[in-house]
């Protein structure tokens, strides 16, 4: 008798543990290619937005973004080659680009950072070339003239 309730408690502490998972990640959806490979996957509050990680795949299954949502509003999102590689990572607060937003080559090394404030690109750029060694600094200003003249 004693071991049928230690089971049945260990039972109890489980399901509430799943149910309680469950209930934080939401409602799954899922979203097939024609051949049948995943394309993305989210994760739905009761409020119907979106909540979690939110993942697109290529047709070939490798990942190709993945977008962190909290309540309805984007925290990050990072894209990335076909080859699986990360290609760019860009954080937001409040749906809006606010950090700093690194960009790769197809090799995985990186290519840019560039510092956003408010959606404004606000702070001197690094960029690298495709063997990770670092190329001279270029501020936002002589970007913008050279694209003038």
């Amino acid at each position: 008798m004693y071991i049928l309730l230690i089971l049945c408690v260990i039972c109890y502490i489980f399901y509430t543990t799943k149910s309680l998972e469950e209930e934080k990640k939401g409602e799954k959806r899922e979203v097939f290619y024609p051949n049948g490979k995943l394309l993305a996957r989210a994760y739905f509050n009761k409020k119907g937005e979106i909540n979690g990680i939110e993942e697109r795949f290529y047709e070939n299954g490798v990942i190709k973004a993945k977008i962190e949502w909290k309540n309805g509003k984007i925290k990050e999102i990072e894209n990335y080659y076909d080859n699986g590689n990360i290609k760019s990572r860009t954080p937001f607060v409040n749906d809006i680009i606010w950090g700093t937003v690194e960009s790769y080559y197809k090799n995985g090394k990186l290519k840019s950072k560039v510092h956003y404030i408010n959606g404004i690109e606000k702070e001197v750029l690094e960029s690298y070339n495709e063997l990770g060694e670092k190329e001279k600094k270029l501020d936002l200003d002589s970007l913008l003239n050279r694209k003038n003249k």
